[in-house]
């Protein structure tokens, strides 16, 4: 009897290694190409504008999915992408499954570069998504998706602003962000980042700081901000909402 049940024993241990292995496999294959399904498809069709990728690999065991060589293009006749980035790394986790809402361990995003531009006083290279999206029709019970995104992190950076109103170019270089939790679930995730935003706006450092308690009942927070010779009135004349 003791045979018959190490017999048992090694094949359920074989059975769920070949389980394991197969869910490595499929994952491996099948997980870039619903990402990239969902990106190139289901993006462009979203925000009208065509949206690519590099390549897509995709870690199942570690639930980690990498996306390199995003790409969304601009306008007809622009020479210049709206927004490319190098390469973004998610980490999602287990609870999403038992949630059955998307919550996300980190993310982490390099060499992010925007081009925006100032068309009219009011109109930006942007706003044919942004009237795309508002135009989507709503249901009256429409409730917001559930979601969690903890640990991100934003390097390397770059949005380059420029104003055919006033014939200006502005730079906001060397961008840093670090934001530790976004989410409208009650889960836990450790966090590892703390508040952070550093850039130069054309030369010109910018500098917060802060630390949160996330999981605190007052989710208390604080936030240190340095500004170090930057023309704030010049860039009033720049927010999408008249300013009194």
């Amino acid at each position: 009897e003791v045979g018959t049940t190490r017999s048992r024993l090694q094949i359920a241990a074989i059975v769920a290694v070949s389980i394991l292995a197969l869910v490595g496999v499929v994952g491996y294959f099948a997980i870039p190409a619903a990402a990239r399904w969902g990106i190139e498809t289901v993006g462009s069709r979203e925000i009208g504008r065509t949206v690519r990728v590099e390549s897509i690999s995709a870690n199942p065991y570690a639930l980690r999915v990498t996306v390199k060589g995003l790409t969304v293009e601009g306008l007809p006749g622009e020479p210049a992408p709206l927004l490319t980035v190098q390469q973004a790394t998610v980490n999602a986790s287990i609870s999403s499954v038992l949630r059955f809402a998307p919550v996300i361990d980190a993310v982490k995003i390099d060499g992010l570069t925007a081009n925006v531009a100032r068309l009219e006083a009011q109109r930006f290279n942007f706003d044919d998504i942004v009237e795309r999206l508002r135009a989507k029709p709503k249901k009256d019970d429409d409730k917001p998706a559930g979601f969690a995104v903890g640990n991100i992190e934003i390097a390397g950076s770059l949005v380059n602003f420029d104003d055919r109103v006033t014939g200006r170019k502005h730079a906001l270089s060397d961008i840093a962000i670090g934001i530790s939790f976004i989410s409208n679930l009650p889960v836990d995730v450790e966090v590892k980042v703390l508040p952070a935003f550093s850039a130069k706006l054309n030369g010109s450092p910018i500098a917060v700081a802060g630390e949160t308690q996330p999981f605190h009942q007052t989710l208390e927070s604080s936030i240190n901000v340095k500004l170090d010779a930057l023309d704030i009135a010049t860039y009033l004349a720049y927010s999408p909402v008249r300013l009194n």
